[in-house]
């Protein structure tokens, strides 16, 4: 082979498609180190799930046995979920159509039997549904304690009972600074029950990490009162991103902690990810209080909360009546900061786009945009270039795609948009309207999907 310096390779290796690299593995040291780096860096192990072609659960557990390969793996996504044995469960193991899955204990025992390799995994995701009656925190310990000086980010799912374990298992982790964490319907407690576990084990654990923590996700599918989470979190010093997700009527007997919460954090978080939806459960816990009306009161109020976002990502999913007047008051708040803005959930009207972008023009630093519209024309993008020209990258969601004509797909399940129309929208929307635009992605729902990208900013 020709002698040509590494990190030549290395510039080379970059476009070479996966598959390719993987089959070039054996050909030098070099090929070897980076084909295993990209195979094993990321790793999923389920026992309720599989992706055809892969190797399974257990196959793969094998593999990382070996420290070499388990040297690679840096993200480490787990779904163990327990189920209860059933008949079905009886399969004939001459049948090769028949694919068997783990039991929740086989997963866990395998995870811990190669875990001591595990000294180089930086996120772990772990999620479990329900727990094996087995299994306890000495067992998960286990599994932790090799990676626990390198782990970065934890991102935990399951019920409140199963936190009891899930935060009684955790050794120290001295470099974790993102904690995201999901909260699952409960089957076996009560409401009171899964309170205590959130007050006993969630808000301590959050609180002993806090001081290095600089993103906190809470997201939660369950009616327990987060009120007393926000009320009783102490205040994160490094704390830049944040993402809550909730139901609102059902899931916050009090707000203002929200609020207290909320204004606490507002020096350091320049990210925010806010979705407060109303529950299909119609019993309200909130004191009267809609939530419409609490999003106006918090970005309308005279004070300093939140005023120090650089992105915000907000969705307004079962918001109806005040959704444009909650948008435009948070773009007032946050126009000296706010650089990214995504608007989820809800399709804009003409006049309330037009509203939206009036708003939005006086945040000079705006540069990425996330917006639904409910019909995109040639109107539409001449009001968007002048109103926002610093807009480098723009990404619009609409049900009609009105902009240049399509061609249906042969299965009618998708759209496709001819090469030439991305280059004739590209002439007039960078050249005509002198938009300097990086890229620009627009989606019709039911799966067209039209991408520009200025070639005149990268020539």
């Amino acid at each position: 082979m020709v002698d040509i310096p590494p990190e030549i390779w290395l510039h080379i290796l970059q476009f070479l498609p996966k598959e390719e690299l993987y089959r070039l593995i054996s050909v030098n040291r070099l090929f070897l180190e980076v084909g295993m780096n990209l195979k094993w860096e990321s790793v999923e192990l389920s026992n309720t799930s599989h992706t055809s072609g892969l190797p399974s659960t257990m196959q793969t557990l094998k593999r990382l046995s070996d420290p070499f390969v388990a040297s690679k793996l840096r993200i480490l996504n787990i779904d163990a979920t327990f189920m209860e044995p059933t008949s079905s469960d009886v399969t004939d193991i001459d049948n090769p159509t028949v694919f068997i899955f783990p039991t929740f204990d086989e997963l866990i025992d395998g995870i811990v039997q190669a875990a001591p390799h595990f000294q180089n995994i930086t996120y772990v995701d772990l999620t479990c549904w329900m727990l094996s009656p087995s299994c306890n925190p000495e067992i998960l310990r286990s599994m932790w304690f090799p990676m626990s000086q390198s782990l970065k980010v934890l991102s935990l799912g399951g019920s409140l009972g199963a936190y009891r374990v899930l935060i009684e298992s955790l050794p120290p982790m001295p470099q974790l600074d993102e904690l995201r964490l999901l909260f699952i319907e409960e089957h076996v407690l009560d409401e009171s029950g899964q309170l205590a576990i959130l007050i006993s084990h969630v808000v301590p654990y959050i609180n002993s990490i806090g001081p290095r923590l600089r993103l906190l996700s809470i997201y939660s599918w369950t009616n327990v009162d987060l009120s007393v989470l926000f009320k009783n979190l102490h205040t994160p010093p490094a704390l830049r991103e944040l993402a809550i997700s909730f139901s609102f009527n059902t899931s916050l007997a009090d707000p203002p902690q929200l609020n207290r919460f909320l204004k606490r954090c507002s020096d350091t978080v320049v990210s925010l990810g806010l979705s407060l939806q109303d529950g299909r459960d119609k019993r309200d816990v909130s004191g009267g209080q809609r939530r419409d009306e609490w999003l106006m009161d918090l970005f309308s109020a005279d004070n300093q909360c939140l005023t120090n976002l650089e992105d915000l990502n907000i969705s307004f999913r079962t918001v109806k009546d005040r959704a444009v007047d909650i948008l435009t008051a948070c773009l007032q708040k946050t126009q000296r900061t706010l650089q990214e803005l995504c608007v989820r959930d809800r399709f804009l009207n003409r006049g309330e786009f037009s509203r939206v972008l009036d708003a939005a023009a006086n945040c000079m630093k705006l540069n990425c945009l996330w917006i639904n519209i409910d019909r995109v024309d040639w109107d539409v993008i001449e009001m968007l270039a002048p109103k926002l020209p610093r807009i480098r990258r723009l990404f619009i969601v609409t049900p009609a795609l009105a902009i240049l004509s399509s061609e249906r797909a042969p299965d009618e399940m998708s759209t496709h948009y001819p090469t030439a129309t991305a280059q004739l929208l590209e002439h007039r929307v960078c050249k005509h309207l002198q938009w300097k635009l990086h890229v620009a992605e627009l989606w019709e729902d039911g799966g067209g999907r039209l991408k520009i990208e200025n070639t005149l900013t990268t020539a």
